[in-house]
């Protein structure tokens, strides 16, 4: 649908873009159309954002949080993905690219529901993301000129062969 228009997006380390939320509330707000339910749904989202980086940061030090806190987060991760979900669908249907759904807000609903278990900070949303860089470039050696289902074969074939040299040499 929106072929060749890219999403906008902010781009930046974590440790460079801690606690941008609160800014961007805080400018949200000052230029908001408070009769726009799409405005007051953003002004939410970043609300609820500003709520999980403080939750994040009074219980950096604790191994697993009270129930009642992990409960409130899980709500803010939850509630944070259904309204990106909802502007999502309103701004496509207008034709405006505004979100772009990513793997993100799948880690985002993980870490709202294990935090009953752990603090999210002791674990590692992102642990894939490597291993799916190499297996990218392993299907893209083996798309060239052929079939889809010869090309599925032959990155099966080639992640195998890898796999067995890594072993090997363990």
């Amino acid at each position: 649908m929106f072929a060749g228009m890219p999403f906008p997006s902010l781009k930046g380390k974590g440790a460079e873009v801690r606690h941008l939320a609160g800014a961007l509330a805080s400018a949200f707000e000052a230029f908001m159309d408070r009769s726009n339910q799409q405005h007051r749904q953003t002004m939410l989202g970043l609300q609820l954002v500003c709520q999980i980086e403080r939750t994040l940061d009074d219980y950096a030090e604790d191994y697993k949080w009270p129930a009642h806190i992990s409960l409130d987060f899980e709500k803010c991760c939850t509630t944070f993905c259904q309204l990106s979900t909802a502007l999502s669908h309103h701004f496509h249907q207008q034709g405006v690219p505004l979100f772009n759904y990513t793997i993100k807000y799948h880690y985002l609903e993980h870490i709202g529901l294990m935090s009953h278990n752990l603090n999210p900070r002791l674990g590692w949303c992102y642990s894939g993301e490597d291993f799916m860089k190499v297996v990218k470039r392993v299907v893209q050696a083996s798309h060239s000129g052929g079939a889809p289902h010869v090309a599925a074969r032959k990155a099966i074939n080639k992640y195998a062969i890898g796999l067995g040299v890594a072993l090997a040499l363990k």
